[in-house]
């Protein structure tokens, strides 16, 4: 019987319908696998569900709770999977009453106070959670800790919603224990091999809710503790290639030089993916991450028209992405992604056709992928909370639909369907730009 039963809602984009089968895409849960492995160091009794890779409805976890009857549940959630996460509180509460329901991840931390409208949430972890859970374990399991003790945490007393002070950011990363990644059915995740090697970012791009949830100051893990986690994951699960879920993994070029050096100094073959702003790449860069086992880059462009990317405050030029693509390329790193957005605020049919332009240019000069979805405007974000200083109208907060393909909202230039319209044009165009061309290294 599990004291901590951590749970991932079933999320519409990703379901799988057999249990045996591989999902495209998918990474482990590195949070909760976080956050279960702190609590196995305290000794207690932690299970993590991901029902994505069962198939599970959400009714399915009835019969779950009736036979482990867990005194704490954990679900966390983005925002397509949050509602969801409701029903299975819901369902939790309907036959365990007793069992306490805590909430997660970046929806939950950015609408505490919606999320605590429903009556079936009993607490909201904001942020980071390592520290909230140890406190939440002597609080709820221990009863050691009253909850208005938790910094980090919101709570109902009587109905009345409760926002203790926020959490300092963990500065030395390299305390927190690796990811839980026994408690996970790791084979069936097809980047079985996700890491983090830092947490924050520092720019104010207005779509981005990284800010909102791990900070503004980038902390990094030391190079030795992130080739110990690599040494682990590869002695254990036989694991040998790796990919970087950090928003930016060069966002300090030294310190990703010296992760490369050891990585070289293996000498094992292993190889890894990674994100990069195109601000940092140099051909020294790009050519020591090709050394090290670097075979995929991604880029986040979002753009292709220089007015609308200063209106997005992204903080690059269109010259210094088509010189970080080809530097990449001339390395010989074989997989090159340039991210892309269409309907930012300031965008019109004709910043847009620069944009679907530019992306068919990127491939001509070498990137393997241009993919490109439309500006959604998540919790989290300034453009969220202000929209209307941005001239845009958010028509729905239908949360299950919040994906990257649907138009959620309508701009001072562009409607609901001209988004829409314009979007699925301008995709047809870059698919068909990126063909199937076979890789060839650059001199």
């Amino acid at each position: 019987m599990a004291q901590f039963l951590f749970l991932l809602p079933p999320n519409p984009r990703v379901y799988s319908e057999k249990s045996t089968e591989v999902i495209e895409n998918s990474s482990p849960p590195l949070g909760i696998s976080y956050l279960a492995s702190l609590l196995e160091q305290k000794e207690c009794e932690v299970r993590i569900i991901d029902m994505n890779l069962t198939g599970m409805n959400v009714e399915d976890i009835v019969p779950i709770i009736e036979k482990e009857q867990p005194q704490v549940v954990g679900i966390s959630t983005g925002t397509p999977t949050f509602p969801n996460g409701v029903r299975i509180a819901d369902l939790i509460k309907a036959v365990h009453p007793q069992t306490y329901i805590v909430f997660g991840g970046i929806h939950a931390t950015s609408l505490p106070n919606e999320a605590l409208i429903n009556p079936s949430i009993d607490i909201v972890c904001r942020g980071e959670g390592e520290l909230v859970i140890a406190d939440l374990y002597e609080a709820l399991i221990l009863s050691k800790k009253p909850l208005a003790e938790v910094p980090g945490i919101s709570f109902k007393i009587d109905d009345q919603v409760i926002h203790n002070p926020p959490r300092e950011y963990i500065t030395n990363l390299d305390e927190i224990p690796f990811p839980a990644r026994h408690l996970l059915s790791l084979s069936k995740y097809s980047q079985r091999g996700a890491m983090v090697t830092s947490r924050g970012c520092p720019a104010r791009c207005i779509f981005c809710s990284c800010g909102a949830f791990a900070g503004r100051t980038i902390r990094t893990r030391s190079p030795e503790n992130v080739i110990a986690e690599i040494r682990v994951m590869h002695e254990t699960y036989g694991i040998t290639q790796f990919q970087f879920h950090d928003d930016t993994f060069t966002m300090f070029p030294d310190r990703a030089i010296e992760v490369c050096k050891l990585l070289i100094k293996e000498n094992k073959g292993w190889e890894f993916g990674c994100q990069s702003r195109v601000t940092q790449i140099t051909q020294e860069l790009a050519d020591i991450l090709y050394a090290a086992g670097c075979r995929a880059i991604q880029f986040g462009v979002e753009s292709g028209n220089p007015y609308v990317l200063r209106s997005i405050r992204k903080g690059i030029t269109l010259e210094k992405v088509e010189e970080a693509v080809k530097a990449v390329r001339k390395a010989g790193i074989p997989h090159i992604t340039c991210g892309f957005m269409v309907a930012h605020p300031e965008d019109t049919k004709e910043t847009i056709k620069d944009t679907v332009n530019f992306a068919k240019k990127l491939i001509g000069l070498g990137a393997t992928s241009c993919p490109m979805s439309i500006f959604t405007p998540y919790p989290g974000t300034d453009i969220f909370n202000n929209p209307e200083k941005y001239g845009i109208k958010i028509l729905s907060r239908d949360w299950e639909k919040y994906t990257f393909s649907r138009a959620h909202i309508e701009t001072k230039n562009l409607t609901q369907r001209e988004i829409h319209e314009l979007y699925v044009e301008g995709l047809i165009q870059i698919l068909e730009a990126q063909g199937n061309k076979p890789f060839q290294k650059t001199s």
